[in-house]
């Protein structure tokens, strides 16, 4: 896949080849589908199409962003991953269906020394433990009106902001410190300017495939920033292509 400018930025995996049209988006289900992936019950097999976006890098300290522009061709599953960054079970910042008709935008904090993410560190094992996340219902409308914009903001601070076509549907603390907390990196994490990785960067499923359900809907569209999206940011990128 190329960016505006023609430069490769990332490798479609499992989809046959085929035309895309731009009201559509690329199909990540169906026949063109040929990933196939036992999941962990050790039964089902899905079929997957996936974008693997390879190592994704930002800078430290001014948060992160993404836009995803998707057209749905069914009611999804749980657990169908729009898209997902992250270090394993650290820094990661996905959205995806939970329970089928829930919206959810998840993050998790870095690892003290070498993550991306400030955050609440309460076990100091794993940062899948001190996971967070703002969720939206959808509804039947929401997925017969063709193409919607999705956006999800992590601020620095840990605290995250979802909208859907250009409108905030949910906010929250995240993984935020409670005001007055000690901060358990101090002194640990990369300084702010400094640039950071996330190496699990995928469309279409989170790092664990056997874990991972079909998304029934094309993707259009997505654009990351290195950056906490105002809202005026947001309702300017939100808006629909002349």
């Amino acid at each position: 896949m190329l960016n505006e400018k023609g430069f490769p930025v990332a490798r479609v995996m499992d989809i046959v080849p085929h035309e895309v049209h731009a009201g559509e988006g690329l199909r990540m289900c169906g026949a063109n589908a040929r990933g196939k992936f036992t999941q962990d019950d050790r039964k089902t097999e899905y079929a997957l199409g996936t974008v693997d976006l390879g190592t994704v890098r930002t800078t430290m300290g001014k948060g992160v962003s993404a836009k995803v522009c998707v057209n749905y061709f069914a009611q999804p599953l749980d657990d169908a991953v729009l898209f997902h960054l992250g270090n394993g079970w650290d820094d990661i910042f996905q959205v995806k269906h939970d329970r089928g008709n829930v919206l959810k935008f998840q993050v998790t904090p870095g690892a003290p020394g070498e993550g991306c993410t400030k955050g609440v560190k309460m076990d100091g094992v794993c940062g899948w433990n001190d996971r967070a996340s703002v969720d939206f219902r959808v509804d039947d409308a929401f997925l017969s009106s063709g193409i919607r914009t999705v956006v999800a903001v992590l601020e620095p601070s840990g605290k995250q902001r979802l909208y859907v076509d250009g409108a905030l549907v949910g906010q929250g603390d995240g993984i935020a410190l409670p005001r007055g907390a000690a901060d358990p990196y101090e002194g640990q994490m990369k300084k702010d300017g400094e640039a950071c990785e996330r190496r699990e960067c995928w469309l279409g499923r989170w790092m664990r495939p056997d874990q991972s359900s079909p998304l029934y809907a094309g993707i259009v569209s997505l654009d990351l920033f290195d950056d906490a999206l105002t809202p005026e940011q947001v309702a300017e990128v939100s808006r629909p292509a002349a």
